[in-house]
């Protein structure tokens, strides 16, 4: 038993591992000032316009980024600005200059999410199938939910409220949404559909055990974003 604990302990710890040395390198690559992950960007880029296009395109992206990066706005909690730096900014300036290209706002926000899929996905994939190496993964995702809601998404810009949490089904809804209020900002509230698909992206990489669940954000203009994690006793049957 205690062997198990430690086991799973030290799974844990490997897990919030990985996910501090991603914020490392994210933050190492904002310190260079280059659009974060811009090879991957430009390979995709490039699978859809071609690769001159695809060249002319980053350098304007770049470009671009620079500005808004040396324009953002300034927020004294930490974690907030991280958001905005590593984040918020990066999406900008894709969707912009993919505005400026298409014209088209449902064309580009496609293209930003899948530009940016592959970004988001290639860390989680990394990360998100190791819940299937515990003995448990719903328990372990219970303790990563409560521990990235603290972490990562403080009050100040999110209104977090757990609705459920038990040994069936973690649930939580959203009431304010920091993305949703500094796009909405930038006059781009439409933007914020992007991050939200991010999270059911990410849900398909959950093992058997785990179910993923939502009916409404914010974003598709619902008064709160509901969060729901159950436990999928039907992956044990048989």
């Amino acid at each position: 038993m205690r062997n198990q604990k430690r086991k799973s302990l030290n799974w844990l710890l490997f897990l919030f591992g990985g996910l501090f040395i991603g914020r490392l390198l994210h933050q190492r690559r904002e310190r260079k000032g280059t659009f974060p992950q811009i090879k991957s960007v430009q390979k995709g880029l490039a699978e859809l316009y071609g690769e001159l296009d695809a060249a002319f395109f980053v350098g304007k992206l770049q470009q671009r980024y620079e500005l808004l990066y040396a324009e953002r706005p300034r927020f004294g909690d930490r974690k907030l600005q991280t958001h905005v730096d590593e984040l918020i900014i990066p999406v900008l300036a894709l969707y912009q200059r993919l505005m400026e290209k298409t014209g088209d706002s449902e064309r580009s926000l496609k293209e930003v999410h899948d530009l940016m899929l592959q970004v988001v996905i290639g860390k989680s994939r990394v990360i998100v199938p190791l819940l299937g190496k515990f003995s448990d993964p719903f328990s372990m995702l219970t303790r990563a939910v409560k521990f990235i809601n603290r972490t990562a998404f403080p009050t100040p810009g999110w209104e977090i409220e757990y609705i459920q949490e038990d040994q069936t089904a973690i649930a939580f809804n959203i009431h304010d949404c920091f993305f949703m209020n500094v796009l909405s900002a930038y006059g781009v509230p439409e933007l914020t559909k992007v991050f939200c698909q991010f999270d059911d992206d990410v849900a398909e990489l959950f093992p058997a055990g785990i179910l993923w669940v939502r009916e409404s954000t914010i974003a598709q203009g619902a008064k709160l974003c509901d969060f729901r994690y159950e436990r999928n006793i039907s992956a044990n049957d048989g």
